[in-house]
């Protein structure tokens, strides 16, 4: 059980109605709303609804329903009259499901019970004790084929307005076709105020009781046909459930109203629907009202309905002749068929009593929007303008023109022609026009251009072959300027062009500069020439282009072409004027060979290639040398291959330095520091190599010298 505040009870449910619909073969479609005070009620909407199927007073199926929607009711109380009152607020909640019921003789009662209502409800007794049903039945397919029940058409009001006559159209639509009778019904009673339980007096039962319900006893003065303390009694019209009244005493009221359907005659159904009513008092001061606009806005105008307190509005705009210059719009519009003087006339709530009306006479002209005709620019060596009025004007409009330091510098005619001016420059060109009070300007710019001058420029007009050339056009303007270049029997059209000629000759180029608007021009084509020259072609071929530092020679064979002279560059090590040629390299590495060549023309061309010279290292000294002046191993010295740092000495066996060189090509000749013949003997040497890839090699051992 779930436990609301106040012991339980709710005093939000203000009235509600179940409907279903026939969907075939036994399935039905079933329908609950459920209004509820959402200012002082509470709780909230039951979650789940608990809904009971009987069939014979017996309990068929039990429903716990949740609902799908919940939705505030919009603030309409049904009376133009009147504004939607204070401290009203209705909650619509929406429950659904589709159920299956088996053929039967009996039919089905759907219900739905809640307790309790709200306190102040006048017109019943005691009105916090009793609860509502909600509840509809199902008629047996055996006597009625297939039936779905009247759905309501509008919701019910939020309140009445105390003292007005008050209309609503109670009234349902039937799927079937049946016909609906209407009338004010009891509301009926349903749980109770028991809240130590769940049982069918509590005020949310867990299952709702079975037919027959206690209809709800009214209070002194009150009756079902008699529901709300009113001067002229409410009423229903039985065919178009219209439901009309109007009310004397402030307060909340309770009615039923039943729509019962008939097919051929026969009975088939009831649907009932209860609802509580606030009756308030209402602001009602309806005042209609409207802004017009100004005279000068022309014929199709639209008035701005300023009217308070108004749902219905009738405009008549007071054309003479014609009963179509009326309309019911909130806003009105209307197009006129000529200039004058009308009376313009609004009512706010027509047919109410608490219509109002509100008239204004118009005057009212051809609308004047000034405008100018585009001017086209002109070229100084032409500065003369023709100017057109345009835009929205009548013949009795009056024209003026100023032109702004043109000759002449003003104008009243429509058209004025041959305005001169004297100087380049943008000059201010306005338009005023007036009639009837009514004034509209417009300004607008001529501009007179300096004329086109034409201008091109060659970057590299003469040169040898392939011969780069780059056209640049310099042309000034105002506006853009618009390019055509003609080389060698072709057109192009871009302001800077690139080219390579390859072949030597002389070559004619045509520039030609237009504008296309501002000072439209084109001038007569300009010409240039280009001297392209026979250039040399470099080339050869080189024997290998990757060697050992051991054996580092390449040949070089010369296969370039008219040419002049030649130089022929080994990278670092070698320049020569020879270009069929040989070179040793003398270290590893990387070298570029390039060849140069140059022609009677002063044309250069180059032709290069690489030669890698590999590294590699290799040491050999004798143990044994004979200075003895014979010419033959007179020096002593270290064979090395791949070196580039030496540091070389020999040492007595004493330990005393007789020689040190760091001389790549040095060697000792068997002579002392004191220049002295060195004794025969054995001697000690060391030797420090740095190869290319500065690498240390170390070598030492004895040598003997003899003579």
């Amino acid at each position: 059980m779930v436990a609301f505040p106040f012991n339980g009870k709710s005093t939000h449910i203000v009235g509600g109605e179940m409907y279903y619909e026939y969907l075939g073969n036994g399935d039905y479609k079933i329908s609950l709303v459920v209004y509820r005070d959402c200012f002082n009620g509470i709780p909230p909407f039951d979650s789940p609804a608990n809904i009971s199927i009987y069939s014979a007073g017996k309990l068929y199926k039990l429903l716990h329903l949740y609902p799908l929607t919940v939705t505030n009711i919009p603030s309409d109380i049904y009376d133009s009259c009147y504004s939607v009152p204070s401290g009203v607020c209705v909650e619509r909640g929406y429950y659904e499901t589709t159920i299956s019921l088996p053929k039967n003789r009996f039919g089905y009662t759907i219900s739905w019970q809640r307790c309790c209502r709200n306190n102040s409800i006048r017109n019943i007794i005691t009105p916090k004790d009793w609860g509502s049903t909600i509840t509809t039945n199902i008629p047996s397919r055996d006597s009625v084929a297939n039936n779905s029940s009247p759905v309501f058409k509008n919701r019910p009001p939020l309140a009445i307005c105390l003292g007005s006559d008050f209309k609503f159209d109670n009234s349902a639509i039937d799927l079937d076709g049946d016909s609906l009778v209407y009338e004010l019904c009891d509301v009926l009673h349903g749980g109770g105020t028991n809240t130590f339980g769940s049982g069918i007096n509590s005020p949310k039962p867990d299952t709702p009781s079975a037919p027959p319900y206690t209809k709800v006893i009214w209070g002194t003065g009150f009756t079902t046909i008699n529901p709300i303390a009113a001067s002229i009694p409410f009423t229903i019209n039985d065919s178009s459930g219209l439901l009309k009244g109007t009310p004397n005493q402030l307060g909340q009221y309770v009615f039923g109203v039943c729509v019962s359907e008939y097919r051929n005659g026969k009975f088939v159904g009831m649907t009932r629907r209860e609802y509580q009513v606030n009756v308030k008092a209402c602001i009602s001061r309806t005042v209609a009202s409207l802004f017009a606009p100004s005279k000068c806005n022309g014929l199709d105008l639209t008035f701005t309905n300023n009217s308070k307190r108004a749902n219905t509005f009738l405009w008549d705009f007071g054309v003479s002749g014609t009963s179509l210059d009326t309309s019911t719009l909130f806003t009105g519009h209307y197009v006129f068929p000529d200039s004058g003087t009308y009376n313009i006339r609004l009512i706010a709530n027509p047919g109410w009593g608490c219509a109002d009306t509100f008239t204004k006479e118009i005057t009212i002209y051809h609308s004047l929007e000034a405008d100018i005709q585009n001017i086209p620019g002109k070229c100084i060596s032409d500065p003369v303008f023709d100017f057109y009025a345009a835009g929205k004007f009548q013949n009795y409009t009056d024209i003026k023109w100023t032109f702004g330091g043109a000759s002449p510098d003003s104008s009243n005619i429509k058209n004025p022609k041959d305005i001169t001016f004297s100087d380049t420059g943008r000059y201010k060109i306005t338009l005023r026009m007036e009639h009837k009070g009514c004034t509209s300007s417009v300004t607008k710019y001529a501009i007179v251009y300096p004329n086109l001058e034409p201008n091109f420029f060659i970057r590299n007009n003469r040169g040898c072959t392939p011969l780069q050339v780059q056209l640049e056009d310099r042309s000034k303007a105002w506006t853009d300027v618009q390019t055509i270049w003609k080389v060698d029997n072709r057109t192009y059209y871009d302001s800077i062009e690139r080219f390579t000629f390859t072949e030597p000759g002389e070559y004619i180029i045509e520039h030609i500069a237009y504008t296309t608007d501002g000072c439209k021009d084109t001038l007569p084509s300009q010409f240039k020439i280009i001297d392209v020259y026979s250039g040399p072609i470099a080339g050869f071929d080189i024997s290998e282009n990757k060697v050992s530092i051991f054996n580092a020679e390449v040949s070089v064979i010369d296969k370039s072409y008219n040419r002049g002279n030649c130089l022929l560059y080994f990278g670092d090590e070698k320049l020569t004027a020879d270009c069929n040629s040989k070179h040793t390299f003398s270290k590893p590495g990387k070298f570029k060979v390039s060849q140069i060549v140059k022609n009677s023309n002063g044309c250069i061309d180059t032709a290069s290639t690489y030669v890698e010279v590999e590294n590699e290292f290799a040491f050999f000294i004798p143990s044994t040398f004979t200075p003895n002046r014979d010419g033959l191993n007179e020096v002593y010295k270290p064979i090395l291959i791949g070196v580039k740092e030496i540091e070389f000495t020999i040492y007595d066996r004493w330990g005393a330095v007789v020689f040190h060189t760091t001389d790549l090509n040095g060697g000792w000749d068997g002579r002392k520091k004191d220049k002295g013949d060195a004794p025969i003997g054995t001697y000690v040497y060391k030797i420090r190599a740095k190869d290319f890839l500065n690498e240390f090699h170390f070598y030492s051992n004895n040598v003997y010298l003899v003579r």
